[in-house]
């Protein structure tokens, strides 16, 4: 591997001066090549060597091509002061290196993380070092004993061996000097150092550095360093077996998936070393965005490799436990259900003797003798092999005497408990069934509560809830020296963080934080070849990966800074997966063309809810056209947009009046990966989801969602004791399309919905009563127009057939008149002049009757030119909606009736407001007449009732009556008169 850190390890002795020979230092350098060794075997880091090291080899190293760039740690063993290194030459003398080259030539290394100075009062040249940026720095305050420098390096190197971060490992070195010397009395670790009063010296020599801004480098740990943060981690358990199905798409990986999670290496490393660090806070707080994988991290990443040396309990918190109710049913989940009392821990062995003293003791000589055997087989050609094997039979030696120490310390371990659980006090407490339970299982417990968020999200019946559970923690981590050996871990989504953080800083509790960040491009690349990175797993699923796909596709995901990669990713995976399965289900294959053919397709969430919405509406098309899926899906959503779960018994009563049908929809919606189980309740598949769903609810125009929406805004304002606010005729017909659409009517919605509908019914009998009037009024004036029609049919052949008589009476007249003029003209010339007479006197009575035909033409044009003015009159008030045009109309037509006039009076009835007028009278109506000025009609009525109008139909109340049938009305310019049979 390139990118392996380099462990450079450089020693110098005084070969001069015998008296300043150091002999531990050849001890020093064979305990670090051992400490090491299977560290470099597993490919975590590469270890140079140089053991009489000169100046030239130091720069030699740095500037070699396979280590520039690439040395992490530089450890030097040998004579040193505030300025100087002693180094040695070719020709066995000494050489001084000087700080003023070191220091500039070091801040040079780009890689270089820890400079270890295991010399004599090195502390100046260390903090020249730290000024000049070297992250960190090993250095010593006084002279120092040259076998504890050995020890304390041997024990710092395999801290890190084995994958402890830099800090730790540090500390546990401290640790082990410390556990070998009483208590202050550091006189032996010194050589000719000072001394306090009480001949103690001070304090220990060595000082861990570090630079200020560079934090971070006391995390820095060779499995991080080397891209591998599991080395040196506890497998999985063993009951824990590559599942069926590798990708998920929505559902949360728990721990029987951990063979097949990727990805998150780095932070399962980061908190196992948070949750095992003794010195670390008992309380942990991972928060991160939603999406992001925060249950999965801790539930399949975190928990299996816990479970190695601690009893981890993982559980979520539920709105009818709260926070407080959820860490009580942790612990009682925690402890077993029968065995020893708990307040009686496993048996003490006296200090120092160990049960597994014996077993490891006899273990160790066999190793011994069968090496021996080997030793004395063995021929020149093997002396490699059984140099191997030494280095192996002591490393094997050394793990054995640390389990030896172990086991020492559970001994220790077991005394605190006993201490602990005296000294807790009442029984009940928090605290005491804590340290009872880890007392009873003789091993930490640690516990994780996850979706802390729900505080906020779906709240508990108390409002103090959070409050009364960080004051119970503050009673559980209040004391130092009472602590649990486990921790406590809470997790939530980021944006919850200000007001959790507030609270702990209010009740002080100890704590360390983890934000999870969204997945990196190696991380990415993780998962997508997660199938193909180990020779069990390629068996197990035969998966090959494309070269060039996995950076393509973390490239794709990453360039959009905002969308949640991980929630995609699952998505694309398993698509991918299900895809190439379906090609070749022996030897399924991750390629570029497979990854651009589902990117056409669509990959983004969005596309996916939309992809899935659509297939679910091929199976079930009302369903979904109705709106009653998204109904569905929107119920398992919170105000604040995560998703809820739901009970089966819940969803039966919120679709009451859909029982057969939701049951159908909820499997299909499991089958498409949108709603899913959880435990005994179903919920979205992923908080992503909801805001998805929430916004396609909104923008949705299914009957559903428009009759939720119209009953939402109604019910803001209904009242039932007033008609006026419930739905109009409109708002109820969409309501009720919408029914099947919807969850099951509230009963204040059900009674909103039946008052409609009742009003919707005193609507439409007013309705049709208003048409049958209209109906009787048009009939009237209908059957006026009818009879005035045939009455002016009937005037006009009448005038006629009298013109005609008359004509034929003056034409026998004018004949007889004749015959009589030539009988007399024939009798007598002699009545001649009589006959003249006579004649002259017919012509008189001639020319009177044709005078008088001219006065009644001249009558009779006179009334058709004043109706073509009243009908132009009329056309004109028309045209300006006047109410007057009908009354004006009717003039013209009793001017003069004609077609004309008979269009204009239809025409202006139309625009009228008879109707009104005619919907007003309880009678038949008798006789009617309009004012000269057209302002008022009067109407009388069978009953002898007179009614007077205006124009627009409002009634004159207290007119006379009569008390027989009103036959005839007349108005002059002031009065009305009437014309009745009273009796």
């Amino acid at each position: 591997m390139a990118n392996k850190p380099v462990l450079f390890l450089a020693f110098a002795n005084d070969r001069v001066d015998n008296a300043r020979y150091l002999r531990n230092l050849p001890k020093e350098l064979d305990g670090l090549r051992k400490a090491l060794y299977l560290a470099e075997q597993m490919g975590l880091c590469e270890v140079v060597e140089r053991a009489n090291v000169t100046i030239d080899q130091i720069v030699n190293v740095f500037q070699d091509p396979r280590y520039r760039d690439r040395v992490a740690i530089f450890h030097y063993g040998g004579h040193a002061n505030g300025y100087q290194l002693l180094l040695e030459t070719l020709d066995d003398n000494n050489i001084k290196a000087e700080a003023g080259g070191l220091v500039p030539f070091f801040a040079r290394q780009k890689s270089l993380q820890l400079v270890f100075l295991n010399g004599c009062s090195s502390r100046a040249h260390a903090v020249e070092l730290i000024e000049a940026g070297i992250p960190a720095v090993v250095g010593t305050a006084e002279p120092i004993n040259d076998a504890v420098a050995t020890q304390l390096a041997v024990r710092f190197y395999k801290g890190l061996a084995g994958g402890l971060p830099l800090q730790r490992a540090w500390a546990e070195a401290e640790d082990e000097i410390k556990m070998g010397t009483r208590k202050g009395d550091y006189r032996g670790l010194v050589m000719d150092g000072p001394e306090e009063a009480d001949g103690h010296a001070r304090e220990l020599p060595w000082e861990l550095h570090r630079r200020p801004g560079a934090e971070q480098v006391m995390d820095w740990s060779l499995p991080a360093a080397c891209g591998d943060p599991l080395f040196g981690l506890p497998g999985l358990p063993a009951d824990i077996q590559p599942p069926e199905e590798p990708f998920l798409f929505f559902k949360r990986y728990e721990r029987k998936d951990a063979a097949v999670f990727f990805g998150r290496s780095s932070y399962i490393r980061d908190l196992y070393n948070r949750v095992t660090d003794p010195e670390a806070p008992p309380l942990i707080l991972l928060y991160g965005q939603s999406g992001v994988g925060k249950s999965s991290l801790l539930d399949t990443g975190l928990r299996p490799r816990l479970e190695h040396a601690h009893q981890v309990v993982y559980i979520r918190r539920r709105p009818e436990w709260g926070l407080t109710g959820s860490l009580e049913r942790a612990l009682a989940e925690a402890l077993p259900a029968e065995g020893p009392a708990a307040s009686t821990p496993p048996p003490i062995h006296s200090h120092g003797e160990s049960p597994l003293s014996p077993a490891l003791q006899e273990l160790i000589g066999q190793l011994d003798q069968n090496l021996e055997a080997l030793e004395d087989k063995a021929g020149p050609q093997h002396k490699p092999y059984l140099e191997q094997l030494k280095a192996m039979q002591e490393h094997g030696a050394g793990i054995l005497r640390e389990l030896q120490k172990e086991g020492l310390k559970s001994e220790e371990a077991q005394r605190d408990r006993r201490r602990k659980l005296a000294e807790a006090g009442d029984t009940q407490t928090i605290l005491y069934r804590w340290i009872q339970a880890e007392a009873k299982l003789d091993r930490p417990l640690v516990i994780i509560l996850d979706q802390v968020e729900e505080v906020f999200t779906r709240p508990s019946d108390d409002p103090e809830e959070l409050n009364r559970f960080l004051s119970l923690l503050q009673s559980v981590f209040q004391q130092p020296g009472m602590l649990p050996q486990g921790k406590l871990m809470l997790a939530y989504r980021k944006e919850y963080q200000p007001e959790i953080e507030k609270g702990c800083k209010a009740y002080a509790l100890p704590r360390s934080q983890v934000f999870l960040e969204r997945l990196k491009r190696e991380e990415i690349i993780e998962v997508i070849q997660g199938l193909a990175l180990t020779e069990r797993l390629r068996n197990w699923y035969h998966l090959s990966v494309e070269a060039h796909l996995p950076g393509m596709v973390a490239d794709d995901l990453l360039s959009d800074r905002d969308s949640p990669v991980a929630p995609i990713l699952q998505i694309l995976v398993t698509k991918l997966w299900n895809k190439a399965k379906a090609i070749n289900p022996a030897a399924p294959e991750f390629s570029v063309q497979l990854y651009q053919e589902l990117k056409e397709d669509g990959i983004l969430l969005d596309e996916f809810f939309e992809q899935q919405v659509a297939q679910l509406a091929q199976a079930m098309p009302e369903a979904v056209t109705s709106g009653l899926l998204l109904d569905l899906l929107n119920y398992h959503t919170t105000p604040l947009g995560t998703a809820d779960s739901r009970s089966l018994e819940d969803i039966r009563v919120f679709y009451n009046h859909r029982q057969e049908e939701i049951g159908r929809i909820i499997q299909r919606c499991k089958d498409l990966y949108l709603l899913s189980d959880a435990g005994p309740k179903v919920s979205l598949s992923h908080d992503t989801l909801a805001p998805l769903v929430q916004k396609a609810f909104r923008e949705s125009d299914a009957p559903g969602q428009r009759a939720y929406r119209i009953l939402d805004n109604k019910m803001l304002d209904f009242d039932p004791e007033n008609l006026a606010t419930t739905l109009d005729p409109i708002d109820l017909a969409l309501v009720e399309k919408g029914e099947n659409g919807m969850r099951f009517w509230q009963p204040r919605e059900r009674e909103l919905v039946r008052l409609s509908r009742l009003r919707r019914e005193k609507e439409e009998r007013a309705r049709r009563i208003r048409w049958i009037i209209f109906g009787i009024g048009m009939l009237a004036i209908a059957g006026l127009g009818i009879f005035s029609f045939f009455q002016k049919q009937e005037a006009d052949i009448q005038r006629a057939n009298a013109f005609k008589e008359r004509d034929n009476a003056v034409r026998q007249e004018y004949l007889a008149d004749s015959n009589r003029q030539v009988a007399v003209f024939q009798e007598s010339l002699a009545v001649n002049n009589q006959l003249l007479a006579e004649y002259r006197t017919f012509q008189a009575d001639s020319s009177g009757r044709v005078a008088e035909s001219e006065r009644d033409n001249a009558l009779l044009q006179q009334r058709i030119a004043r109706s073509e003015a009243l009908a132009n009159k009329a056309r004109l008030l028309l045209t300006s909606d006047d109410p007057a045009a009908l009354a004006t109309a009717v003039q013209a037509w009793q001017a003069f009736p004609s077609d004309g006039t008979y269009g204009v009076l239809l025409e202006a009835y139309h625009h009228s407001p008879v109707p009104k007028i005619m919907a007003a009278f309880e009678q038949r109506v008798a006789a009617l007449a309009g004012s000269p000025d057209h302002q008022w009609l009067a109407a009388g009525l069978e009953d002898g009732k007179i009614q007077l109008l205006d124009v627009l139909g409002r009634a004159i109340p207290n007119m006379e009556r009569h008390s027989a049938t009103v036959n005839g009305l007349a108005f002059s310019n002031t009065h009305l008169a009437s014309v009745s049979e009273d009796r």
